[in-house]
């Protein structure tokens, strides 16, 4: 099982955003983030992340630790992240 990175608010806003999430409103510290075919997500925008919160936002965003690891990384092609997304690459360019 890989380990999960430390990382802040802005870093895991930015690599859900790659995954097709975006932001849908601020309230506070908190930025709520939206997918069309998934759940919302809320994401603190903290300094650094504590392990349970950041699990549970994999978890909400049904993404495992590794898939997420490549999304800081900026590993994921366009087709790669429609078939993350479960949609046809044709469906995924009419979703942006």
């Amino acid at each position: 099982m890989t380990k999960l990175p430390v990382v802040s608010g802005d870093e895991c806003i930015s690599a859900l955003n790659r995954l097709g999430y975006q932001e849908a409103r601020t309230r506070g510290s908190h930025v709520w983030l939206v997918c069309r075919g998934r759940a919302p997500v809320p994401v603190p925008k903290h300094k650094e992340l504590g392990k349970g919160i950041l699990r549970k936002i994999l978890r909400t965003a049904d993404i495992t630790v590794d898939e997420f690891n490549k999304l800081l990384k900026g590993y994921y092609t366009d087709k790669q992240r429609a078939e993350v997304l479960n949609l046809s690459p044709l469906l995924f360019y009419w979703s942006l």
